[in-house]
């Protein structure tokens, strides 16, 4: 090819375009001033020139937009025809296990990634690394990770997709480290025997906090109706027979599962509208580990 300042005097189609560079390290691009139908960018050099507009996401193609109806110029389109679904993970920051958060099917995704996972199961002051993982014929791809730290204020009780957060006069009962151990006395001897050969530890307690509308604390105005509302949600919440998360920005964090009645108290200085909620718990797990997550049912099985 003949080029003078950067051009070709041959009689072609392409005498007049700019010479083709040489370089790897393009990290943006900019398309303006015209009409476009298609953008295609690939790093396949040896094929030959063609007009015709590509319809397939190759190995080398770099970006593909065809503007109709979006700028997209990626490959989720192809990424979901060769995907089985999507794995959110989760663990703390220097620790090696992995939590399986949620798992979307590709069906679920539909012909978008786009998707929210809120984690209610995060501990306070806690630095978490979360992992984006596809997953092809049940094996994992390569992780794509963000660290976030978490920080909260207040108590909450939750499970994987509910959380409900008590605002004023939140307290804890007098909390139980449970163990089984067997004290012995045998006749002749000046001290008994004791005996543990039981494995149980665990904690017991109690909690109790005001239910507000969602909007008090902004505007310290009481919504009867709300509070009525959410006081049968929250009842019906810890009174469904499953595990759940108790946790506050202490760092304090149990897997507990609720094993008393619901006492309901009405404050009078508000008309009977602030309603305040108590119920003993047992620790049925540690909030930290994923297999006692699965076990429970706080998390569905991994995929």
């Amino acid at each position: 090819m003949f080029i003078v300042c950067g051009y070709n005097f041959f009689r072609d189609e392409n005498a007049l375009n700019p010479s083709p560079l040489r370089n790897a390290i393009f990290t943006s691009t900019k398309l303006e001033n015209g009409i476009f139908s298609h953008w295609y960018v690939t790093r396949d050099v040896n094929s030959p020139y063609s007009s015709e507009e590509p319809t397939l996401w190759e190995y080398l193609t770099v970006m593909d937009a065809n503007f109709d109806g979006t700028i997209q110029a990626g490959n989720v389109g192809y990424v979901l025809d060769n995907i089985d679904g999507i794995k959110i993970k989760r663990r703390k920051v220097n620790e090696y296990d992995w939590i399986t958060l949620d798992y979307v099917s590709a069906e679920e995704l539909g012909t978008t990634l786009s998707f929210t996972l809120n984690d209610n199961l995060n501990q306070n002051d806690v630095e978490y690394e979360y992992a984006f993982v596809p997953v092809f014929q049940g094996i994992e791809g390569n992780y794509i990770t963000n660290t976030i730290k978490s920080k909260f204020n207040g108590v909450f009780i939750c499970d994987a997709e509910s959380i409900y957060k008590f605002y004023t006069n939140v307290s804890y009962g007098t909390n139980e480290r449970v163990q089984q151990i067997g004290v012995f006395e045998p006749f002749g001897r000046k001290y008994p025997v004791v005996v543990s050969n039981a494995l149980l530890n665990y904690e017991t307690g109690s909690f109790k906090g005001d239910i507000l509308n969602n909007d008090f604390l902004d505007t310290r105005r009481i919504d009867a109706k709300e509070i009525r509302e959410k006081r049968k949600q929250i009842v019906d919440f810890l009174t469904n027979k499953k595990a759940k998360i108790l946790k506050d920005w202490n760092g304090n964090f149990w897997l507990i599962f609720i094993t008393d009645s619901i006492q309901t108290d009405y404050a009078n200085n508000s008309s009977m509208s602030i309603v305040n909620v108590e119920s003993r718990w047992t620790e049925v797990g540690d909030a930290n580990s994923g297999s006692d997550l699965y076990l429970n049912g706080i998390l569905k099985e991994e995929q």
